[in-house]
């Protein structure tokens, strides 16, 4: 009988995204007969529910406690725990698999030092070996999400002419800008000879619409078009962000993609024409 994998997954996105690639893709290579399933809060079910690597997702709203019936049906023989939380104690206790708990730096640090878990020796070396299939040079390197159903949404949704490239400009909900404030951004918009999504809520899609217009085809506004995960597969398939939002701060640290705060460029009119021109050169070098 093949060996059975559960993997407990973090409930931050970028450790999700880093699991996904550093742990779930290596362990699917090394145990290509494995069944490996994946435990995470619905709410971030939609990050890995395209991976190839998972035979089946397990959902939960608050803890895992919830699924425990249903897991001892699918009888893992192993539990990786990434989370790195001691709040799921008593679930893994009550799974009864092998539990190795490693967090993202813990895998640095065990790999680098060879520092394992103060536990038995047999326990040791199966958590050498796990660390071992892993791939430990992506704790610290440029991780890159990608998904076929976000891909053929960002097609559907945008402008043949957007699909090459795109900058996504996220406007804030209590963003009202003044009268300055507006004409410098549509300046803005208008040097940056580039397709711009403006992206936002229903309440900015007025002067979305007002941005637009006077700017030409090249912005295309989508506030309140569409839903919250569709929202962020346009800001995962951008070739930069302007704007102050933390999911614009998260899709630029995971995508590896220019990020600039809206806040600072409209206030400082002069680094904000610098800094739009080297953007401006940076994704155009983008294939």
């Amino acid at each position: 009988m093949d060996v059975r994998f559960l993997i407990l997954f973090p409930e931050k996105n970028d450790e999700i995204l880093f699991a996904l690639q550093a742990v779930l893709d290596p362990l699917r290579r090394a145990f290509p007969a494995a069944w490996i399933a994946g435990i995470i809060q619905r709410d971030h079910h939609w990050l890995i529910a395209q991976s190839t690597g998972l035979d089946e997702i397990f959902t939960f709203e608050s803890s895992p406690r919830q699924l425990i019936h249903e897991l001892h049906k699918a009888v893992p023989d192993h539990l990786i725990d990434l989370s790195a939380s001691s709040k799921h104690r008593r679930f893994k206790n009550r799974l009864g698999a092998t539990d190795f708990a490693f967090s993202r730096k813990q895998i640095r640090v065990f790999s680098e030092i060879n520092l394992l878990p103060d536990k038995k020796p047999v326990y040791q070396k199966m958590a050498h070996d796990l660390i071992e299939v892993f791939d430990v040079p992506a704790v610290n390197s440029l991780l890159k999400w990608t998904d076929s159903t976000a891909n053929a949404f960002v097609s559907d949704a945008l402008p043949s002419e957007f699909v090459s490239g795109y900058i996504v400009c996220d406007l804030e909900d209590d963003l009202q800008p003044t009268e300055t404030e507006e004409s410098e951004f549509q300046a803005m918009l208008e040097f940056f000879d580039h397709p711009i999504v403006l992206l936002g809520s229903a309440q900015q899609r007025h002067m979305a619409d007002r941005f637009a217009q006077q700017s030409g085809c090249h912005v295309f506004p989508v506030c309140g078009d569409f839903k919250w995960v569709e929202e962020q597969w346009l800001l995962a398939g951008a070739s930069g962000i302007l704007g102050d939002t933390k999911r614009a701060s998260l899709w630029a640290c995971v995508q590896s993609i220019a990020l600039h705060g809206l806040g600072q460029l409209l206030s400082n009119p002069d680094e904000a024409k610098e800094a739009l021109a080297r953007l401006r050169k940076k994704v155009k070098k983008q294939p």
